[in-house]
């Protein structure tokens, strides 16, 4: 479980970025017929548990930024966690392909910010 301060890869990325391996089980891509494909436009919600929300894009950047695009039909972007509790996120691809993935990152709370 990530605490505040520390880095992550949110999206489906195919590599851990600590030790530039591939994930044991990466999430899966964007396929269309079992063939990891490109969609036209994807977009990474992700809501922090204050309700704030950071928005990315791919090929267009959002709000926030672009999407790395890492292989066909694999995005993320790299999220600095600033609050404890529950980050959610939505990753959704419109287009060649439509397809979405939903999930969640738990977030410990400092005991040194707790007032």
């Amino acid at each position: 479980m990530p605490d505040i301060g520390d880095r992550d890869r949110i999206g489906n990325p195919g590599i851990n970025p600590a030790t530039n391996a591939p994930l044991t089980k990466p999430p899966l891509p964007f396929t269309t017929g079992g063939v990891a494909t490109d969609p036209d436009a994807v977009l990474l919600t992700i809501r922090k548990p204050n309700g704030t929300r950071l928005i990315f894009g791919w090929p267009t950047a959002a709000q926030d930024g672009l999407l790395i695009r890492e292989d066909v039909g694999r995005f993320y972007a790299d999220i600095t966690y600033d609050q404890g509790g529950t980050w959610n996120y939505r990753l959704e691809g419109t287009g060649a392909v439509v397809a979405a993935e939903e999930g969640y990152v738990s977030v410990t709370y400092s005991a040194t910010l707790v007032p």
